[in-house]
């Protein structure tokens, strides 16, 4: 019974399902790109088994192997990750997603997987039956729409917002190092540039008293965005104002929906993310030189005499704004 890595259990699972008309897998945890990287098709006879209740499976790639045909029920605590391909079967660490078969970039390789290989029939047989019992306690597949699909959803987007640091002992790298050497890390990751123009009259009063009640109920490293109600929620924000011929950058923050006081849709609770935190990549003073630049030609490009504000994803701002 071979012992493999992420890596290389996903070269022979691919292998194994090019090879077989029945795929099964009871994997918990799915991510982007995983059905196209396992080589799931149409073709396959697919049973899945996920779990959708920790926030850690991306519901459209569980809808598009539903629109392959493929028979998915979710297991409310399933934390298993095995699967069955013709004569091929596996029991390991390994997801089908960004930090399991290693399909993502960076990000994936710097998580060690260690699976079993099982080639035996004996041993197949068992798993059979043990995916038989998993999919027995799910209960019936899902169906696209279906209401545990858009509670999925909404628990996914939460996750992304988190950047898990990595395993290894490197040191925390740049936004600018991420975009140049792996922009995928970065994509889907509810990270933005939120751009404005500076609080003025009547508004920074208003932004003052509501900063300063914030401050004394949770901290000095609270703050509030003003009248901006369709703000990302759940998503780290490099926060920039446009001062005329200059833009300044005003730190990282993130959006706490949860703060934010009921019946009060003026006001957006935000919280200062110190450069000691490890659940993003930091913003060295060449990245924010090189950020002010580019955020100000942005500025000058989009915006509109009426515009105040507007937040860009951090990924396609990297892709059509920065020459990194």
């Amino acid at each position: 019974m071979p012992i493999v890595t992420g890596p290389n259990l996903f070269e022979q699972l691919k292998a194994a399902v090019s090879k077989s008309v029945s795929v099964r897998l009871a994997i918990a945890f799915w991510g982007g790109g995983a059905v196209d990287a396992i080589g799931l098709t149409a073709d396959h006879k697919i049973e899945i088994i996920c779990n959708l209740e920790m926030g850690g499976t991306n519901p459209d790639e569980i809808e598009e192997t539903i629109r392959l045909g493929a028979k998915v029920h979710a297991h409310k605590t399933l934390h298993a990750k095995m699967g069955i391909a013709r004569n091929f079967g596996f029991v390991g660490s390994s997801n089908a997603s960004a930090n399991g078969l290693g399909l993502q970039g960076a990000e994936a390789r710097a998580w060690e997987e260690l699976n079993v290989i099982f080639e035996n029939a004996a041993d197949i047989d068992r798993l059979n039956v043990e995916f038989a019992r998993l999919k027995s306690e799910a209960g019936d597949p899902l169906k696209i729409g279906d209401h545990r699909i858009t509670s999925a959803r909404e628990r996914w987007q939460i996750r992304k917002t988190h950047f898990p640091p990595p395993a290894t002992k490197e040191p925390t790298r740049s936004v600018l190092e991420l975009l140049k050497s792996d922009p995928e890390s970065l994509k889907g990751r509810f990270a933005y540039l939120a751009i404005s123009l500076p609080v003025e009259g009547e508004d920074a009063a208003g932004f003052a008293h509501a900063e300063e009640a914030v401050r004394q109920e949770f901290g000095k490293d609270y703050s509030v965005y003003r009248h901006w109600p369709d703000l990302p929620t759940n998503a780290f924000l490099l926060d920039f104002t446009i001062n005329q011929r200059t833009a300044s950058f005003n730190g990282i923050w993130r959006r706490e929906p949860a703060l934010d006081k009921p019946g009060d849709k003026e006001t957006q609770v935000c919280r200062r993310i110190r450069r000691s935190e490890e659940d993003f990549p930091i913003v060295t003073k060449e990245d924010e030189a090189t950020l002010r630049a580019a955020v100000l030609s942005y500025w000058r490009a989009q915006h509109s005499e009426r515009q105040v504000a507007t937040a860009i994803d951090l990924y396609e701002f990297g892709r059509h704004w920065l020459s990194v």
